[in-house]
């Protein structure tokens, strides 16, 4: 694992705010009753983690942006992974979750979004005091942006897969 992966230089602030939101938030999931079923939990999982791949890889890891820095160097790293693997998809989850357990329409929903956009940018923004990014020309701005854009793209997706799902289920009725 040492050539492919690395463990961090340093296991400080950074590794330490990682494992800690990600405990938090699976202890958070395990406690809530179950909404999806086993298929949407899943895509649900792989397209936040193909979401920050994505992104990731096109601003942060690729030339000619290099934009930001994950952790203790510019080098992959395994708590890298364990960020875009486990904590990304954690939290779309949960905000998810929310948004199918409210179904908020109209101004609530335009306020919903806002309001799970304003929590990302604070966590993010927690994350930067943690050393967890280091930027390198973004700035929170960007990331207030993109959030205004992926949370709703979430939110189409969840209701194209629970629609499938129950279209899926009258079928094999």
């Amino acid at each position: 694992m040492n050539k492919f992966l690395p463990w961090p230089e340093a296991f400080d602030a950074n590794e330490w705010f990682i494992i800690a939101s990600g405990v938090f938030y699976l202890v958070l999931i395990l406690s809530l009753p179950k909404r999806f079923p086993m298929v949407i939990c899943l895509t649900l999982w792989l397209f936040n983690t193909t979401l920050a791949k994505s992104a990731d890889y096109t601003i942060a890891a690729a030339l000619p942006y290099d934009l930001y820095d994950y952790n203790d160097s510019g080098k992959l790293e395994f708590f890298d992974e364990v960020l875009q693997y486990l904590l990304y998809p954690q939290v779309g989850y949960l905000m998810m979750y929310m948004y199918d357990l409210w179904r908020p329409t109209s101004y609530k929903l335009v306020a919903f979004v806002l309001a799970l956009a304003g929590f990302s940018v604070w966590y993010e923004w927690s994350s930067v005091q943690a050393h967890v990014f280091t930027y390198k020309g973004w700035s929170l701005r960007y990331s207030a942006n993109s959030y205004l854009i992926l949370i709703p793209l979430n939110i189409w997706f969840l209701d194209t897969m629970k629609n499938w799902w129950n279209r899926l289920e009258r079928k094999n009725l």
